[in-house]
């Protein structure tokens, strides 16, 4: 309690080096940033953002968001309503940059511009916002352009985002197929 209280954000790192070190957190430290958990607002939204790039990016993503959860800091630095299906969906990601993890986690619940705004939130940078955001909006677009024609499909593929667009369509469709 004394060590989160001096700062706040080591409830995140906490959860950040479990999850990517295969660590279990101690049962009282658990205790301790559960108790705590409201307290991560008063740490600024850089902060936060940067702690959950490192988290969701890589090794441990999906552990990371279990222990977001069991720990009450989940509801506090994301708005992601369904856990479990973003742990699916983070963990049929090949390669997720930032943006594309972040998407992953907030598609079936945010439309394009609350997840945009949830990275702005963070303090991500304006292209990860817009990716987030871009990828949300032509998720649909990508299904129907599937089956469409060339000239359809073609700019979505063309765009900055467009292999972003492809891996979380690819994953959704899995997801909605597992479902």
């Amino acid at each position: 309690d004394e060590r989160i209280a001096e700062d706040r954000l080591r409830m995140l790192r906490a959860v950040r080096f479990a999850a990517t070190l295969g660590f279990q957190l101690e049962d009282e430290t658990h205790a301790a940033v559960r108790r705590h958990a409201e307290h991560i607002r008063a740490v600024s939204a850089e902060r936060i953002g940067a702690e959950l790039r490192r988290m969701l990016v890589g090794a441990g993503s999906v552990e990371a968001l279990r222990l977001l959860e069991t720990t009450g800091l989940r509801k506090q630095v994301l708005a992601e309503e369904n856990p479990d299906a973003a742990e699916r969906r983070l963990a049929m990601l090949e390669s997720p940059t930032a943006a594309l993890a972040l998407a992953a986690a907030v598609i079936d619940t945010s439309n394009a511009s609350d997840g945009a705004s949830v990275a702005r939130r963070l303090k991500w940078t304006t292209k990860e916002a817009d990716t987030v955001g871009w990828c949300l909006r032509n998720t649909p677009r990508l299904a129907e352009a599937a089956r469409g024609a060339w000239s359809t499909l073609q700019p979505l593929l063309a765009a900055a985002a467009g292999a972003e667009l492809v891996e979380l369509g690819h994953e959704r469709r899995a997801a909605r197929r597992r479902d």
